[in-house]
Formats: C-alpha cells, sequence, structure tokens
C-alpha cells in the first residue's frame, strides 16, 4: 500500500486540553484545494537576482479549468491536455530537487488542516491566516524545475523583460529625483536590467540565425 502523500500527524487520545491546545496551534489559513504545478515558455521572471520560472497551478477543483470528478475521484488529465496546448509544461508533483528527495510529493498539508494544501516552502503558523515562503527552499525548486523540464527563455521573452526593466529603471529614476523613497525600486529595476542584459548578450553569442534562402522574382505571383 502506498503511503498517503498529504498524511498528517498520528492520531491521539482525545481529551478538552489537548483539544484546546492543537487548535490554538492550528493555521486559520484559508482552505485551499490540492493542486499540481505548471510552467510555461513565456512566464519568467527576475527573483533574487536570476531568471527563473514563474508557476502556475492547476487547482483540483471539479468544474474548474477542465477538472472532473468521477465517483468521487478528482481527475485531471482534460485540465493537463487543456493547458499542456497552450504552451504550459505539467510538473509532477514528484517532481523534487535532491535535497526534497525524502518527501513524495511538492505538497504538503498544515497539521490539523486537511483543508489546506499548500506548496513545501510554503510556511503557515499558528493562529495566522497568513503564508510566508522559505525563499530559499522555493528558489531551488524553481532553479530545478528551469534545469530539468523546460527550455531557457525565449529570446523575444527577455528582450521584453530588458525592455520593461529599462522603462521602469527610468520612471523610477526620475520619480527618485523628488521623492527619495523611489531610490530602492530604481536601483532594483537597474539591477534587473544589467542581468537580462547580461544574459541576452551571452545568449546572442551562442544563438544562431535561421537558415534562409533567396527568393526570385517569379515566386512572388
Amino acid at each position: 500500500m502506498q503511503p498517503d502523500a498529504f498524511a498528517s500527524a498520528p492520531v491521539t487520545a482525545w481529551s478538552p486540553a489537548a483539544e484546546a491546545d492543537q487548535t490554538a496551534q492550528r493555521t486559520r489559513v484559508q482552505a485551499r484545494p490540492a493542486f499540481t504545478l505548471m510552467a510555461h515558455r513565456e512566464r519568467w521572471g527576475v527573483q533574487n537576482g536570476r531568471i527563473r520560472p514563474i508557476l502556475g497551478r492547476i487547482k483540483h477543483m471539479a468544474g474548474l479549468s477542465n477538472v472532473d470528478v468521477v465517483k468521487g475521484v478528482v481527475k485531471t488529465k482534460r485540465a493537463e491536455a487543456h493547458y499542456i496546448e497552450r504552451g504550459w509544461t505539467i510538473i509532477p508533483p514528484t517532481t523534487l530537487p535532491p535535497s526534497q528527495a525524502k518527501r513524495p510529493t511538492y505538497i504538503v498539508r498544515p497539521q490539523g488542516r486537511p483543508d489546506v494544501h499548500l506548496a513545501y516552502w510554503e510556511q503557515a503558523f499558528p493562529g495566522s491566516v497568513q503564508l510566508r515562503a522559505d525563499e530559499a527552499l522555493r528558489d531551488e525548486f524553481l532553479d530545478y524545475v528551469a534545469e530539468t523540464l523546460l527550455p531557457p527563455p525565449p529570446i523575444y521573452v527577455l528582450e521584453r523583460m530588458r525592455d520593461d526593466a529599462r522603462a521602469e529603471y527610468e520612471a523610477c529614476s526620475d520619480r527618485a529625483q523628488s521623492v527619495p523613497s523611489y531610490k530602492p525600486l530604481a536601483k532594483a529595476a537597474a539591477d534587473r536590467l544589467k542581468l537580462l542584459e547580461a544574459e541576452l548578450e551571452r545568449r546572442s553569442e551562442r544563438e544562431t540565425p535561421a537558415a534562409s534562402e533567396g527568393l526570385a522574382a517569379k515566386d512572388e505571383e
């Protein structure tokens, strides 16, 4: 028998005091359905100094994005096919970097909250409705996905990101002349711009233009 990938703590004997203590320790995060992560070749961003994929999620909810429920069992095949046709890459739940190999999947559930499904780098806290990401764990996962499942971001995507960073830098730099609080935003945009320009230069040196052939005048008719 396969272990429950989302198993919570073992059941213990009930007592009023224990129940009160457990209730106080439970997170108050809103219910979140199970999910499947996915990535698109055009969805990239700069996070913590590196170009990393921006992930999407297929939520395992009946009737949402072609998700089906058959005899009480959630089926995501139609949903996955729908997104694959639109350029997405499905990331199987068992996809994990080597440092996380002991986990069954990338999905976890906070103790006492079987209705809450999180990525393992998302942290919930007792009595709180807020989530916080462990950026080191998240970035490690994104880098692993980028290296093992995805092609590099297309040149035109990098160019668009560069143009956006340049526009943001220029706007924030102008604004910072009169509003000092914009200086960190201008610096962050400048750092992104420098990173993207360097990546474009590196990629351009390795890219080979597509072959072409001359067009005779009669071929235009």
